[in-house]
């Protein structure tokens, strides 16, 4: 086990292997632990509730929560896709790497560059002279027949314009009212809804959307 004070004297350097994996699997198995599990967390790490919802990869974070919710250090790094459950070896083995300081290995895309194939140019091949004469071509007379002339038909009576449709216009559209609320009061009613968030239920999933928008 893991104590506060241990926690403490890590270096708040990030230890994610895959930078988006591991931010994405903080994220969730922070938001998926219960009321009780998130305040242990966060007295067990000394960080507050919106470090793990921006999803920090820090040392105190990952071992938090893997001690708490029984998840390898491993998976909260991106270093594995396997969802193993924790124990004292696992945790002990990656606190013993943080604290000596050992370098993680980032994973980086490889882009593969593709070699253009040159096109493979044609020699010209000489174009041989034809040695017969060429001789201009006969002419002929032609004969002009005079073709007969077809009556003209009259022109189409002019089409009447149709008259236009008057349209009328669209109603307004009414702009919703908005209600605006003072820092004092916005601040105790975000004051109240924590505290019924820790009875659990649609307050703590009301707090944890309104917190969510606040951290983006």
């Amino acid at each position: 086990m893991i104590t506060a004070k241990q926690l403490n004297a890590l270096k708040k350097s990030g230890v994610s292997v895959d930078t988006k994996k591991s931010s994405e699997r903080i994220i969730e198995a922070f938001k998926s632990a219960t009321t009780m599990q998130k305040s242990e967390i966060e007295k067990l790490s000394g960080l507050t509730k919106f470090g793990f919802y921006k999803g920090v990869s820090s040392p105190k974070t990952v071992i938090a929560l893997a001690q708490i919710l029984n998840i390898a250090p491993s998976y909260l790094i991106g270093e594995s896709d396997s969802k193993d459950p924790c124990n004292d070896d696992l945790l002990n083995a990656f606190y013993k790497k943080c604290k000596d300081g050992d370098k993680i290995k980032t994973v980086k895309a490889k882009t593969a560059t593709a070699t253009k194939a040159k096109p493979a140019v044609k020699k010209a091949v000489p174009v041989k002279a034809d040695k017969k004469p060429v001789t201009a071509p006969k002419k002929t007379a032609t004969v002009i027949t005079e073709k007969p002339v077809k009556a003209v038909k009259p022109a189409p009576a002019p089409i009447k314009p149709k008259a236009e449709r008057i349209v009328a216009p669209a109603p307004a559209v009414k702009t919703p009212k908005t209600h605006k609320i003072d820092d004092e009061l916005l601040v105790t009613l975000l004051k109240a809804l924590s505290i019924r968030a820790k009875f659990g239920g649609e307050a703590e999933k009301t707090y944890n959307e309104v917190v969510g928008l606040l951290i983006k």
